[in-house]
């Protein structure tokens, strides 16, 4: 009788578990936990290695003497890149490889997606081609930008006239600190210490992407909500007084495009001048 009774009771609160489950399953902040968790993850792995364990390439769109560039048929977005694999191929053909786009960038047929310097074969195209990966759809795998660029849909949907929910915004706008702050450990000169692939050239994320990325729509779709506004400011001054050199330039930049929406959207003075403690604080 106490087994059955126990059965019972496991039955119960397994049935109980999976109805909270279902209740919290597709819920807006469900949602927005699942994307930061995931652009988390990606932007960790870049901290980590900048250049995903590859060289740094300074200018992916230059191709520098004595290569071939490598071209491709299909039109889509850069999904992962699997640098070991591009490693095998330049030892193998004694070569060095640069790659020319990143993740989540979208490529077609004219665009150069890497250059091969060394003795050149059909074989070693078909490799480099093989190793970055394409699809209609971009990947939070290696593609930081891509979550954040997530939630920032997910902020401006709800900043729409139709919904007008503020509040969704300023959630987005408080996971985003929880993103970036990562980016302050970042440092492109070590990566000597952690490379991993040495013949394989990568260029680099740009920090003033990823504000755009997350910020702009957000600050665009925000600009005659005082309440979105000075979130947004307090976000940015967040970033800046956890590391001014790493952000200090981009918060700077960012705060004045706010300054200026606020000129053009809100409507009271007073709004105006509730931004102004910390612009002035923080731009140069």
């Amino acid at each position: 009788f106490s087994v059955t009774i126990g059965v019972i009771i496991l039955i119960v609160v397994t049935i109980l578990r999976w109805i909270e489950h279902l209740s919290q399953l597709g819920r807006l902040g469900e949602t927005s936990g699942r994307v930061e968790k995931s652009a988390l993850e990606t932007i960790r792995q870049r901290v980590e290695h900048p250049t995903l364990g590859g060289r740094r390439l300074e200018n992916k769109d230059k191709i520098p003497e004595d290569t071939t560039t490598i071209f491709c048929d299909i039109i889509g977005y850069v999904r992962h890149i699997d640098v070991g694999a591009l490693q095998q191929c330049a030892k193998y053909h004694d070569a060095e490889i640069g790659v020319m786009v990143l993740p989540g960038e979208f490529v077609h047929p004219a665009k150069p997606k890497a250059w091969f310097k060394g003795k050149y074969s059909e074989e070693a195209k078909s490799a480099i081609v093989a190793s970055i990966t394409l699809g209609d759809e971009r990947s939070f795998s290696q593609d930081p930008r891509f979550g954040l660029m997530v939630l920032a849909e997910i902020a401006s949907r709800a900043l729409s006239p139709a919904v007008n929910d503020h509040g969704t915004a300023i959630d987005i706008l408080n996971r985003s600190i929880r993103i970036l702050i990562h980016w302050k450990d970042y440092k492109i000169d070590e990566i000597e210490d952690k490379l991993l692939y040495p013949n394989v050239w990568i260029p680099e994320l740009n920090l003033g992407d990823l504000f755009d990325d997350i910020f702009l729509p957000i600050g665009r779709d925000g600009a005659g909500m005082i309440e979105v506004q000075l979130r947004l400011q307090i976000v940015l001054a967040a970033l800046a007084d956890n590391s001014p050199a790493v952000f200090g330039s981009e918060v700077s930049r960012h705060l004045k495009l706010i300054q200026q929406r606020a000129e053009h959207a809100l409507v009271l003075d007073g709004e105006k001048q509730l931004l102004q403690p910390i612009y002035n604080r923080l731009t140069k």
